[in-house]
Order: C-alpha cells, then structure tokens, then sequence
C-alpha cells in the first residue's frame, strides 16, 4: 500500500523491475525483506540493482551506529562479506551506484571515505557554513587564561590544555565546534564556558 501510495498504478510494474525500490526513503521496507522478493523473482545477487541497494543498507546501518561514512577498506570488506559477492561484482556495483549519485567517494588527507549522497551533501553543506562563519570571525586569539585560572580555583576544577584552547576558541570565534568522544572532557569544558559566560 505504500507503494501504491507513493507510486500510484504503475507501482507493480516498478516492483518487478527492480523489488529494492521497496527499500527506499517513504516505503521504507527492510533489505533483507527486499532480498526475499527479489530472490522469489530470480533477481541475480550481482544485480547492480541490488548491489546498489546494499551499499544503501549498509551505510544506513552505520549511520545508526552514529558513522556519516565509511573508510572505503572498511566499507569494501564489509560490502564483499555482508552482499556475499565478489570483488568484481562489487567494482561493477560500486561504479554504478557513484554514477547514479547514490553513493559519493570522498578523498581526504587521511584516505578514502564512501559516503550516501545526502549525508556528504548535509557535511559539505554544514562545512561550508563553518568556513564561511570563521571567514568573517576574529583572527585574534581572547586571552582567557586569568579567567580560566580564577574558574579552575572557584569550582576545583583543573582544565587539561586543549579544554583551555577550546574554551578560549569559544570567546574569540564567531563559531567553535567542539568534538570528542566518551569521557573526553566535553561537558566539563562546555559547562566552563557557560560559568565563564
């Protein structure tokens, strides 16, 4: 039915050309699901149509798992073993899917990234909007060291030097973003800058 919602009269004759439609943003049908159609209809594993859409379900999954991308070694075993496909198959799949813009693979400094479209598209947009913030902010560092130090007496807390550099960053730029992992430090630095504000 949601299929028939979003595609009206011509949504079978769209299933049976390709089943991994179903998988798609407004219908939302599990990949494994979609394997099971396809399989009934004798769709080849090394169908770029599948290929396609597993590349799709793999990225997804890992954006649940809180990853925009993927390194590209990472993203082609996983691919070889979650597809169950050769590395042929994954050429053909993976040169397919950048050309129809489902998949973006992005060269950084520290290597190869694959990407969906739409989270390279959001990264690149917030990026420039980053950039573009920093542009017009001020090049001078505020010197906060007597007031970090004069907060650091007050609550008992000792900042570690880049917690000191980002709460510094916080008063002399337009924009700061502040990144960590677990336990790094970020609430404690964030609650620094709020006191000192």
């Amino acid at each position: 039915m949601k299929a028939y919602r979003r595609w009206g009269v011509p949504a079978w004759e769209m299933i049976q050309e390709n089943p991994y439609r179903l998988c798609h943003t407004g219908i939302g049908l599990d990949f494994h699901a979609a394997e099971r159609i396809a399989f009934a209809m004798q769709i080849p594993a090394n169908s770029t149509k599948r290929l396609i859409a597993g590349f799709r379900w793999l990225l997804e999954t890992a954006a649940l798992e809180g990853h925009t991308c993927l390194p590209f070694a990472d993203f082609h075993s996983v691919a070889l073993k979650g597809l169950n496909i050769q590395e042929q198959d994954f050429q053909a799949g993976f040169e397919e899917a950048a050309e129809e813009q489902e998949i973006v693979l992005y060269h950084a400094a520290d290597g190869d990234y694959v990407y969906l479209i739409e989270y390279y598209q959001a990264e690149d947009f917030i990026a420039s909007s980053i950039a573009a913030k920093l542009a017009f902010s001020s090049p001078d560092e505020f010197d906060c060291a007597k007031a970090i130090e004069q907060e650091e007496q007050d609550t008992g807390i000792s900042y570690a030097v880049q917690q000191k550099k980002a709460i510094s960053a916080a008063f002399s730029r337009g924009i700061m973003v502040l990144t960590g992992g677990p336990g790094t430090g970020k609430t404690t630095t964030l609650n620094g800058v709020i006191h000192l504000c």
